[in-house]
């Protein structure tokens, strides 16, 4: 049984099984509210998640340990029905009898049931042509009656489905190693590649079939299997479209991704491509014209939203078009949107800014160019009220400061992350007149 144990820790995300049976939400910080029901203070989040060696420590009431420990008190069950749970809910097709076997050569079997895939006509009652059938290399166990599904063209790791119930199995970790995301080779960042993610290797396939690239998150800890497969990529040369389940835990996994990808800057839009069906292959099942309109609309969404595709004009449109003027805050020097001031250390940017910040409040001229009247915030994050009201003296020079121009010395979020915190907008809303 430890190898059960050691296997079921190895391949689930503490985080994921927190959420799974509490409800918890996690902040950006990985601490959540403690679900314990006899946990006394709900104030505050005091139960954080240890990425190190996967485990949750809630240091109010000093509960901590694996994914098995958190079911065992949370669901007061003993460590065999706990690894049992774990088991059924997240799909890990464990059959402990297995467990015991010699450790399988996970490309052998593989390729020996690639052999058979003409004996089985599982794939094709799913929608898939044989075409994709052959490309992903999917292949049949004449003695388990299962399918089998590797995940990249090393053959280095796989599933099986059994064809006659619902269940799957995958390689022990000590096999195979840890579960990688399925079609990490659809990654390719040598060119601008745009990429559906979805929750299942068949939802992938469905997907594909349609002259589309597409990876399955194979269950829980799909932005930690991404991140993995993204190292070492340039991520500006890639896209991505959410296309995760129709159900709530789709929804969950869809949020873990938009969090990430605002993190890492990456862009990515959420389609729904399964129209009113679950999941993708559902709807290939039922109408392949339906999914294909929807994988175009999607890609044309993204496209739409997140690239410049499409802008192609020529010199004599562009001299001939009707433009409206530049809207200057400081004549030939600052329009509105996004300047960056750069210099050495010590130069004097600081400086610079206050004073440029004092003369668009006013309305006076800048550098000797005039300027347009507006209300300031200058974030000024390494210096103090002190410092200020030194630098404002010196620049006014008697002259009464503009009520319009304020300075903070701390930076507020765009995203809310804390209910007693306001966000930029909130702030400036409030406090910007």
């Amino acid at each position: 049984m430890e190898n059960i144990f050691t296997e079921v820790k190895n391949r689930l995300s503490i985080k994921d099984v927190i959420e799974h049976y509490s409800l918890a939400a996690f902040n950006r910080d990985n601490k959540c509210h403690c679900p314990f029901p006899d946990h006394q203070d709900v104030k505050s989040p005091s139960l954080s998640i240890l990425k190190d060696n996967n485990t949750f420590r809630c240091f109010g009431c000093d509960k901590s340990g694996s994914v098995i420990d958190f079911v065992m008190m949370y669901k007061g069950v003993d460590k065999v029905q706990a690894v049992q749970m774990l088991n059924e809910d997240f799909n890990l097709g464990l059959n402990f009898k297995e467990q015991s076997k010699k450790k399988i050569d996970i490309k052998k079997y593989l390729l020996t049931c690639e052999k058979d895939i003409d004996q089985t006509d599982y794939f094709i009652k799913r929608g898939l042509l044989p075409t994709t059938i052959k490309k992903h290399r999917l292949g049949y166990d004449k003695v388990k009656k299962a399918v089998t599904i590797p995940y990249n063209g090393k053959m280095n790791y796989g599933q099986i489905r059994y064809v006659n119930e619902k269940r799957f199995w995958k390689p022990p970790t000590n096999d195979a190693g840890a579960e990688p995301i399925y079609n990490e080779n659809a990654i390719n960042d040598k060119d601008n590649e745009l990429i559906f993610i979805v929750e299942s290797p068949i939802c992938a396939m469905s997907v594909e079939q349609y002259n589309s690239k597409a990876i399955a998150i194979c269950g829980g800890g799909g932005v930690s299997k991404l991140d993995k497969a993204l190292k070492g990529k340039k991520t500006s040369n890639l896209g991505f479209i959410l296309s995760l389940d129709n159900d709530d835990t789709g929804a969950r996994y869809t949020d873990e991704f938009v969090t990430y990808f605002k993190a890492k800057r990456i862009r990515y839009v959420i389609c729904n491509i399964s129209g009113k069906e679950k999941d993708p292959n559902d709807l290939l099942k039922k109408s392949s014209e339906s999914l294909v309109k929807n994988i175009v609309k999607a890609r044309n969404e993204f496209f739409s939203k997140c690239t410049s595709y499409g802008d192609l004009k020529s010199a004599q449109e562009i001299t001939n078009m009707t433009l409206k003027p530049v809207n200057w805050l400081v004549n030939d020097l600052f329009p509105t949107g996004l300047s960056i001031i750069c210099g050495a250390s010590k130069i004097g940017k600081s400086w610079f800014v206050q004073n440029l910040c004092l003369s668009i409040s006013n309305g006076d001229k800048f550098l000797d160019k005039p300027t347009s009247k507006h209300a300031c915030w200058y974030m000024a994050l390494e210096d103090d009220e002190s410092l200020s009201q030194t630098r404002l003296k010196m620049m006014l020079k008697g002259k009464t400061a503009p009520a319009n121009f304020f300075i903070s010395y701390e930076i507020y979020p765009m995203d809310k992350v804390d209910k007693n915190r306001p966000t930029l907008m909130e702030y400036i809303a409030e406090n910007i007149k």
